[in-house]
Order: C-alpha cells, then structure tokens, then sequence
C-alpha cells in the first residue's frame, strides 16, 4: 500500500516524482493536453508504462479505444489551443518584466558597455539619463514594437481599436514608471542583476517558467506519518 498514489487531474500539474513508474488511468481525461501532461509523470527516470482503463458504456471512450493507436500517432495535434488572450487584464503585468529584460539585452549589445548591462545598473541608468543619446526613445521604441500589433492589422480589423487603445494606454504608464525607476535607481540597485531590479521596480521579476502564472500551493498532510510519507515520494529525506 505504501508504495501506491492515488491521484485526481491535480497530478498533471508539475509533480516530480521520480519513483513514478506505472499509472493506471481510469478513464480518458477531459482534454489531450491533461492526457499528455498526466502521463508525462511516470516515467521521468526509468522506463514508465502507462495503462488506460476505458469505460465501455461512455461512447467518446469507446471511440478512443476503437482509435487509440491514431490517437498517439497524432496526438500532438490534437491538443487544444491555449485560450490566452494577448489584452488579458492581468497579461501585461506578468509578461512585461520579461519583455522588458530581453529588451534591454538586446539593445545593450548596440553600446559600449552592453556585455556588462547584467551587473552594471549605473551605465543603464546614465544612458537612460542622457538625452543627447536617444536611449530612452530607443528602448522604449523597441519595447512597444514587441507588444502591439502592426497598424496594417488593426486597420484590417484584426483587433478592436479601442482595446489597442486602452492596452497602449497601460503600457504607456507602465513604461513611465519603469524609465522613472531606472533614471533614479537607488544606489543599493546598481550592482543588482537586471531581472532583480526590475521585481523591485515592477513588483515582478522575469517569469523563468510556467509554474510562475500562479503562486504555489504548499501542500500539508494531516499527521506526520503522512507527511513523511509524501516527502519519501518525492525524493526528500
């Protein structure tokens, strides 16, 4: 008993357990992607074996059974598209210190100091400050040019005019605030790397991977017996 895990849907979310290597499906997930991402956690080391148990009276799972190996040959098409809106609400806020940093990389290559720009917050801060330079036009040009669509494409229609404007608008005032907090960076940020002064401008630093969309959730067992247990299964002493 000691080594079995029974799991919902949660388990398709980034559970790294390496000693994970048979799982039974009962049933088809609701979508491709929960199939793929669910059994993606077997296996991770050693060789995993995957067993799907299909409900005979469910006709969608009878109709998987009948076509599972076309399933696996195409499944990488059969994955749904993910429903992210570019002008979501909360888009800008959690994918702007990363568009910000790369483009600070990339323009930075184009001056003198470029290859030190990750741990030399004053150069950054003095182009910024120079307006014989051109800097802060420059940077946030390329900034802008990433995040809003073409003209040619709103004037097709391909967006509604009055999102463009509302989303340019935020953007305005988040670049604002940005070239604000680099033209007067405190002297404690100086030698900071760049993804950690822009958290302490922005609120959020660079997102290194999904697990950043949304705050992880700890996870407590009711006694210590199952606790140790669950740290065992995942790898912990």
């Amino acid at each position: 008993l000691d080594r079995q895990l029974i799991a919902t849907n949660l388990i398709s979310h980034g559970v790294d357990m390496h000693r994970l290597n048979f799982m039974v499906f009962a049933g088809w997930p609701v979508s491709i992607a929960e199939y793929m991402q669910s059994s993606a956690r077997a296996g991770r080391v050693e060789p995993g074996i995957i067993l799907v148990l299909l409900l005979n009276s469910d006709l969608f799972q009878g109709t998987v059974f009948l076509n599972f190996n076309d399933y696996h040959k195409f499944i990488d098409r059969l994955i749904e598209s993910v429903p992210v809106n570019r002008f979501a609400p909360n888009l800008l806020e959690r994918t702007l210190p990363g568009i910000i940093s790369a483009c600070v990389y990339n323009w930075a290559k184009l001056q003198p100091w470029g290859e030190m720009v990750d741990r030399n917050g004053k150069q950054l801060k003095d182009a910024l400050r120079d307006s014989t330079t051109g800097a802060r036009t420059q940077l946030k040009d390329m900034i802008i040019s990433v995040l809003i669509p073409p003209q040619e494409l709103v004037d097709r229609g391909y967006f509604d005019f009055r999102v463009i404007k509302d989303f340019q608008d935020k953007l305005d005032r988040e670049l604002e605030r940005l070239f604000i907090g680099l033209e007067n960076m405190l002297p404690e940020l100086l030698d900071k790397r760049l993804d950690e002064i822009l958290e302490r401008l922005l609120g959020q630093g660079p997102m290194r991977n999904f697990r950043s969309i949304e705050q992880p959730v700890d996870i407590k067992m009711n006694n210590l017996e199952d606790q140790g247990l669950l740290e065992a299964l995942s790898g912990g002493t």
